[in-house]
């Protein structure tokens, strides 16, 4: 008897999350999706927005199309009902003549949320709008008055109706037509929708006389909230709790080297803390640890590090082997773990390094040989002097300085005009004083020889060497501004790189900072920059530009 055996083969595991999609969260609760990220291991983050026609709570949509394939799916943002907006503008119709039940209907449909009820005696029909202060385009939040009328008929007592649950709107318009003395105070209560009447301080169906007896009515804040230990409680525990209680949440992730990832880091709120419905609570909830990668330029790096809140710093130093604007080094390696406080130093290359040499005495043509060679770059002013024209008589930066290549160095060359005082007037004068007192001292002509010769003598002191002249030279800002400002390193590190460019090309700046504009600090915001043209300084001529930048 022959066996024969077969074989027997396994079939390949089948990766779960091929097989699931993406649900369609609309009108759907937070919760709900809150639960079902969690156990497919998707980050979720929310925001919330005004909608009159979702729930508030409720999801009005996601980023990602319901049917997505599970497994491309990593994180998951939804948009979350904030109820209905109390500043949108609509258009309100003309209600005149409708009753005041009426009315107040179509006050709650449009969410209107300022509005005045008065009541006036009218022989209008009683319970009728007979005014109405603003008719059209309005904002839910504009004053608006509604004047009803009270009819003919006077009423000395009233019968206290039952307001219980009752809107404070709707109350309030009561009270004004039977010309009630009335006040409102507040306490939370777990049974009453925020807003509505808790109680009465004068028991329903009770006579009272009106304008004496006075009425108190309680409005509700809706439920007193006592926040737990949000800190040891899960995120899927934290949204069921804002959910049930109406809250909204603001959800931060956080890298954090000394908190488990999906733990809380910290909360916006501390335990018994009491809050009222609606308010605003943010957690924060750690990414875990993250380490550090390699990085080809500096941009990529920077958004890295932007991206995950991590603190960092460019320094820069000239490299003869490394171009300009490339990265030389970081100061953690590849793979350490990033601390919670720790600071990244991306050291970032100038480029090469060139020695400035001593251009005074050289010839204007031999200095831009010079500067093409060197690759810096060299202006030119020009002032009075007794040396040759075209001569150099001082520069900006002094000899031996180590700058990068492209840095801007201020020549000044002699014009080749030396200012003289003209001494032959004042010779002529002497003289002819020296004439006059020979005339009047006949008798003491040695004196007056004297004196003479001791104006001669002052006639021929040589005047004081003047101060050469000194004209502005035009200047339009080059590159190197520019580059400065394309990648804003933080306010001080750009201040500090302007204040050495302007230095270095003779040109007087102030240089202010503006923390109201929401830019990054060191973004250029206005002034001088890039292709303006100014003009060095001279001693008594030096103009100051201003430039301002982010803080």
């Amino acid at each position: 008897m022959t066996t024969t055996s077969k074989a027997t083969l396994s079939a390949p595991p089948i990766n779960i999350s091929y097989l699931k999609s993406m649900p369609d969260f609309s009108n759907e609760s937070l919760t709900s999706a809150v639960k079902w990220a969690k156990t497919n291991n998707i980050n979720i983050t929310q925001t919330y927005e005004y909608s009159d026609i979702i729930e508030e709570q409720n999801i009005i949509y996601q980023n990602v199309k319901a049917g997505t394939t599970l497994s491309k799916i990593k994180d998951l943002t939804l948009v979350v009902s904030d109820g209905a907006d109390p500043n949108k503008e609509i258009v309100l119709k003309d209600m005149q003549g409708l009753t005041i039940d009426e009315v107040l209907d179509e006050i709650e449909k449009v969410y209107l949320n300022n509005v005045k009820i008065v009541y006036e005696d009218s022989e209008e029909k009683e319970d009728s709008l007979i005014k109405q202060s603003k008719i059209g385009t309005v904002a839910r939040s504009d004053e608006i008055t509604f004047t009803f009328s009270r009819g003919t008929s006077t009423k000395n007592e009233v019968k206290l109706p039952d307001f219980a649950n009752m809107t404070k709107l709707r109350a309030t318009a009561y009270l004004e037509k039977y010309k009630i003395n009335y006040e409102f105070n507040d306490d939370y209560s777990t049974t009453v929708k925020k807003g509505n009447v808790i109680k009465q301080s004068i028991e329903k169906n009770k006579v009272i006389k009106v304008g004496s007896d006075k009425l108190t009515l309680t409005i509700s804040k809706g439920k007193k909230i006592i926040v737990p230990d949000l800190k040891n409680m899960s995120l899927e525990d934290i949204l069921n709790w804002v959910s049930k209680n109406k809250l909204k949440l603001e959800i931060e992730q956080s890298n954090d080297d000394t908190i488990k990832r999906g733990k809380i880091i910290s909360t916006s709120v501390n335990k018994s803390d009491v809050l009222e419905e609606r308010s605003k609570i943010k957690i924060t909830i750690s990414k875990g640890s993250i380490k550090m990668k390699n990085f080809d330029n500096l941009d990529d790096f920077k958004k890295w590090a932007e991206k995950n809140k991590i603190n960092y710093q460019i320094e820069y130093e000239s490299n003869n082997d490394i171009e300009n604007g490339k990265i030389i080094r970081f100061s953690h390696k590849n793979n350490d773990v990033i601390k919670n406080n720790d600071t990244i130093t991306v050291t970032v290359s100038t480029g090469k390094e060139t020695t400035i040499p001593n251009f005074v005495g050289l010839t204007k043509a031999n200095i831009q040989k010079k500067c093409n060679s060197l690759e810096i770059s060299c202006t030119f002013q020009y002032a009075n002097s007794k040396e040759k024209k075209d001569i150099a008589i001082r520069q900006s930066l002094s000899s031996g300085s180590k700058v990068a290549v492209n840095t801007s160095i201020s020549i000044t060359l002699s014009n080749g005009k030396a200012t003289t005082t003209n001494n032959s007037k004042s010779n002529t004068n002497n003289s002819n004083n020296n004439k006059s007192n020979n005339n009047q001292n006949n008798n003491n002509n040695n004196q007056s020889n004297n004196n003479s010769g001791n104006n001669n003598n002052n006639n021929n002191t040589p005047s004081p060497t003047p101060e050469p002249s000194c004209t502005p030279s035009a200047i339009t800002l080059n590159r190197s501004l520019n580059n400065i400002f394309s990648n804003p390193e933080g306010y001080q590190n750009v201040y500090n790189q302007l204040s050495s460019y302007f230095n270095s090309i003779n040109v007087k700046v102030a240089i202010s900072g503006d923390s109201s504009s929401g830019k990054a600090p060191g973004s250029f915001i206005s002034g001088i920059g890039p292709g303006s043209t100014v003009y060095t300084c001279c001693p008594n001529n030096c103009k100051t530009y201003s430039i301002t930048i982010a803080k």
